[in-house]
């Protein structure tokens, strides 16, 4: 091994390189949080995309059973289509796009029904049933077949509904 020859340039040369800080490379730092970043947002945004379906507000449109619907139908209210257009379920015809969810929610005092289907029919809850649903429940249904579906209430079959799926 040869002896290291101190000249005053590399005296220099060693005393300057002492003072000044290393340089850092910064650039794989930058791609780490750069994916990070990247998997953050993919993450939250699929949770929050689960949430919406999970909970049913993807796409989602309301029908309510009204206040006194039962009654429309006994004695001198007896049920007569337009005439009764604010009892029963509101809206009474309502067209969607499939893959929408209907929910129907029981506004009255009384439990009712929504069962696909016309009384008289032999298809009568084929398509759905939500059972008897007490005041103030719920019943969803999510839509996945083009078509039309009637339904109607067991308990007062006088209310009737139609959902048409485009």
């Amino acid at each position: 091994m040869k002896p290291y020859l101190v000249t005053e340039d590399s005296f220099y040369s060693l005393k300057h390189e002492a003072k000044t800080k290393p340089k850092k490379d910064y650039a794989g730092i930058g791609a780490v949080i750069f994916t990070f970043t990247v998997l953050s947002i993919v993450i939250g945004l699929s949770i929050y995309t689960a949430r919406q379906i999970a909970y049913g507000q993807e796409n989602e449109v309301i029908v309510t059973i009204v206040k006194g619907s039962a009654d429309a139908g006994s004695g001198e209210n007896k049920y007569d289509g337009e005439k009764h257009s604010g009892y029963g379920f509101d809206p009474r015809e309502l067209t969607i796009e499939k893959g929408t969810i209907v929910k129907w929610i029981n506004n009255h005092t009384t439990i009712h029904t929504i069962t696909s289907g016309k009384p008289s029919s032999n298809t009568v809850g084929t398509a759905f049933d939500s059972s008897y649903l007490n005041a103030g429940e719920s019943y969803l249904h999510k839509f996945n077949k083009k078509g039309t579906y009637d339904y109607y209430c067991t308990m007062y079959p006088f209310m009737k509904g139609k959902i048409i799926v485009k």
